[in-house]
């Protein structure tokens, strides 16, 4: 993906989670308006494509678990597909994409259940709120780092990052091989410090990680275990900051 599509994509998501506030089939169509009915169409035709496009680009991408959220909490996919082929399979002589239409909903639909069913348990595998999942997390013995867990790099769940990511640094960390990626590096390490959050116990470190350098980094080890390339009890070394 080139840095224009990077971008639109990333744009793309926050348009869609927007959207989900409000189902499509809401909007009301008199069935003699057949120009209103086109339009009515046409936006959720490019709903699809759009989702086709997320799809397609971003599957295994830390970016879309608020996408996901967003519609497990506020938006049934499943019903809408349902409701959408109906209404393809009533007006097919008036929509003139059918077939590939119905293609694209069956990938959104496998894209969906992959999410669902597998990505999701991995980035709920630790809760929200609390800290036992570091019950048994290994002490440095520098007192300059510490240890995370590779499933603590949730973007947004126990990690929050200073700023945005960037097409070109994303690119130089995906391709860069793994035991890399893990490997402390002197020269340029990953920086942050544990923070306690409301519900964490003071028995264990704080849950949540404050990332001030290593953003790109970070997403891309998070990117390859959400792909299944990595562990999630894999531990990453940390210079505190």
């Amino acid at each position: 993906m080139d840095a224009e599509g990077f971008y639109a994509i990333e744009r793309l998501i926050e348009d869609l989670r927007d959207r989900f506030n409000f189902d499509l089939r809401n909007i009301i169509i008199n069935p003699k308006d057949k120009k209103g009915y086109a339009s009515f169409i046409k936006q959720n035709i490019l709903f699809v494509y759009e989702l086709v496009s997320i799809a397609r680009n971003l599957t295994f991408d830390p970016r879309n678990i608020l996408l996901f959220k967003s519609i497990s909490s506020e938006f049934s996919l499943k019903d809408y597909f349902k409701w959408f082929e109906k209404e393809i399979e009533e007006n097919k002589e008036d929509i003139k994409e059918r077939v590939p239409l119905l293609k694209a909903i069956e990938e959104v639909r496998v894209f969906y259940k992959l999410w669902t069913q597998i990505i999701s348990k991995k980035v709920d595998i630790i809760q929200t709120q609390g800290n036992k999942h570091l019950k048994n997390i290994p002490i440095h013995n520098n007192g300059e780092r510490f240890y995370v867990y590779v499933y603590e790099l949730n973007p947004y769940n126990t990690l929050k990052r200073k700023h945005m990511l960037a097409f070109a640094q994303s690119k130089f960390q995906e391709e860069r091989p793994t035991e890399k990626l893990l490997r402390y590096d002197e020269a340029d390490p990953i920086i942050g410090r544990r923070v306690f959050r409301e519900k964490d116990s003071v028995k264990y470190p704080g849950s949540l990680i404050l990332l001030l350098d290593g953003h790109h980094r970070t997403h891309e080890i998070y990117r390859r275990y959400l792909k299944g390339e990595i562990k999630g009890n894999v531990i990453v070394e940390l210079k505190r900051g």
